[in-house]
């Protein structure tokens, strides 16, 4: 499956120190996964991990509307 390139504008909200804050990160992404189709809530596409040079400086980034 090809993925497409859209234009379509994005907010991204990144977020560090992911290792020492993983379960309130977690919490996060289970409130926008179940709650992104309510109209009042932001449309949630997905997450990103990016690797820093050490597991410190790693970042997840949520993408949303």
């Amino acid at each position: 499956k090809k993925e497409k390139v859209s234009s379509q504008r994005v907010a991204v909200k990144i977020l560090e120190n992911v290792a020492d804050n993983i379960e309130e990160i977690e919490e996060e992404y289970l409130v926008l996964r179940d709650l992104s189709l309510h109209p009042n809530i932001p449309a949630f596409y997905g997450l990103f991990l990016r690797r820093g040079p050490t597991q410190e400086e790693d970042q997840l980034w949520f993408v949303m509307e």
